[in-house]
């Protein structure tokens, strides 16, 4: 527990945070009918046509899964982008969590109350001092 507590890493925190979004999107299931198969769109491009082309393919592919720290472009927009690394974009993202997170104060009176429970408790299990 000591080595978790000091090798704690923030970056995979916010990286498993968006892996968990994806995983929670996907098992919710994904919407099937003729506005989500594009079948308009299939139809109409035809035999031998290509609706991957279509804007609403595109669309349909993006609203599946959005992410923020994963790069989904092809690799040429990707490294014209400055090749950033998916690591290093969720260490970014902890640093400005952790700056930028404001906790609210307690109610009056929450910190005595809690204060007075975790006392109650150590005097039920006899580590009270």
């Amino acid at each position: 527990m000591l080595e978790s507590g000091v090798t704690f890493d923030l970056a995979q925190l916010v990286l498993d945070h968006e892996l968990i979004g994806m995983t929670k999107h996907a098992r919710a299931g994904i919407p099937v009918g003729d506005t989500a198969t594009a079948i308009d769109e299939i139809m109409a491009v035809g035999p031998g046509g290509h609706f991957l082309e279509c804007r609403s393919t595109l669309e349909g592919v993006r609203a599946l899964s959005t992410t923020v720290l994963m790069d989904r472009n092809v690799r040429e927009e990707w490294e014209l982008g400055g090749s950033p690394e998916v690591y290093e974009r969720a260490r970014e993202k902890a640093k400005r969590l952790l700056e930028d997170h404001r906790v609210d104060a307690l109610p009056d009176g929450v910190a005595e109350e809690v204060r007075a429970m975790v006392m109650a408790a150590d005097r039920a299990v006899g580590t009270a001092s």
